[in-house]
């Protein structure tokens, strides 16, 4: 991750598993929460909660990686997995 965007942490894709991820509006899931993420080209940078609500990445990636998530020099990873047809979100152990 190690990303910030309008000082906000964002999901950087890596390019070599960019091909096996989707593109564009996909419900993903994360902390047994449904989202509708917004995946684009190298970066996953919002992700709403269903039923409307602001952008809860940063929310999301704080809870997992404390207040300095996506910060310089830091390097957080998130993983992408497909379970029974659902896109799910977690942090990478």
């Amino acid at each position: 991750m190690g990303c910030l965007s309008g000082g906000k942490p964002i999901v950087k894709l890596n390019d070599k598993l960019r091909s096996q991820l989707p593109e564009g509006p996909t419900a993903l899931w994360a902390d047994g929460t449904e989202y509708l993420a917004e995946f684009v080209k190298i970066a996953l940078n919002v992700i709403f909660p269903l039923g409307g609500g602001a952008n809860a990445l940063p929310e999301v990636l704080r809870g997992w990686f404390g207040p300095g998530a996506g910060a310089n020099g830091t390097r957080h990873e998130v993983q992408f997995e497909l379970r029974d047809g659902r896109w799910v979100m977690e942090p990478a152990l």
